[in-house]
């Protein structure tokens, strides 16, 4: 079915609204509904249906500096989580940087037996990246594993009876849980852990090429934008 072509603003406007509409009610930010809405003008455009969405500019969107938390934070949410292994997996962002989508598909063969390095296989673009271990961090590992004995994930959906790995969701739940019971009033996101090992990994004196590295980033302008947070922002959250 062609949209016709019109020039009556209430059309425009119209069509506006329902755009905005929709992405309130679907949860999209305005990053998102960017996207969203740029992808309905180019789907339009290549079936050459007239359109006048073109005429419409959503709003740039303002780039929010990463949000992360201090070390007291970061204890005050650990100490709420309700789960070990949930607590472990937290743990584990923290420590490496890793997406959460890279710590559910972690393997048991990705901890190095000989060193204290882990092997992040899953990042973006496939490559493997090897990042180091704190002492701490590796033994609570090996208790873990002494404990549980997973087999091929090494965190799975209900250790040592569920093999299959953790899901997404079930970690996000599990964050939120401890975000409120902690005392956080704002939504927390899992990526703020890989933002918080991001920080203070610069503030600990981690040379920027090797962080970009170690937090498999293709370009390092993603790893750049963390300079000025962690310089200028030295409180990261509201309560």
């Amino acid at each position: 079915m062609a949209v016709r072509r019109s020039n009556d603003p209430r059309i425009h406007r119209k069509t506006h609204i329902f755009l905005v509409e929709r992405g309130n009610q679907l949860g999209l930010s305005a990053s998102w509904f960017n996207v969203v809405f740029h992808a309905v003008v180019a789907w339009l455009v290549m079936r050459q249906q007239p359109t006048e969405l073109r005429g419409l500019r959503p709003k740039r969107v303002v780039v929010q500096p990463p949000r992360w938390f201090t070390a007291a934070e970061v204890r005050r949410l650990l100490g709420a989580v309700d789960q070990r292994s949930f607590r472990l997996f937290f743990q584990v962002m923290l420590a490496t940087g890793m997406r959460v989508s890279e710590a559910i598909a972690l393997r048991v063969r990705d901890l190095d037996a000989e060193r204290p390095l882990i092997r992040i296989p899953c990042g973006k673009g496939g490559d493997g990246r090897l990042v180091a271990l704190s002492p701490t961090l590796r033994e609570r590992l090996r208790a873990y594993w002494r404990v549980y004995l997973p087999q091929e994930v090494f965190f799975e959906r209900r250790p040592g009876i569920d093999r299959r790995p953790m899901l997404a969701g079930t970690v996000n739940a599990a964050l939120q849980r401890a975000a409120r019971q902690a005392g956080f009033t704002e939504q927390i996101s899992s990526h703020r852990l890989r933002h918080t090992y991001a920080i203070h990994s610069l503030r600990g004196g981690t040379d920027i090429v090797l962080l970009s590295r170690s937090m498999g980033h293709r370009c390092i302008s993603s790893t750049v934008r963390y300079l000025t947070v962690s310089v200028r922002y030295p409180r990261p959250s509201r309560q």
